[in-house]
């Protein structure tokens, strides 16, 4: 799994986050993954501020 955020201004920040998932660890009635990203301003009078976004994914086997 993979998760990516990017901030929308002149220089963009970005930040992302991976996770492995097992197939064999995924039921018919699905599992929820998280994936947390951080993107920390690095220019100008917010730098070093941070944002958190928490991407959450629900996988399913098909039966």
């Amino acid at each position: 799994m993979y998760a990516y955020a990017e901030e929308q201004d002149k220089i963009p920040d970005e930040g992302d986050a991976t996770k492995n998932v097992k197939v064999s660890s995924i039921s018919t009635k699905g599992s929820t993954v998280k994936l947390r990203v951080t993107v920390t301003e690095n220019r100008g009078r917010y730098s070093g501020h941070q944002a958190v976004w928490e991407f959450t994914y629900k996988i399913k086997k098909q039966s």
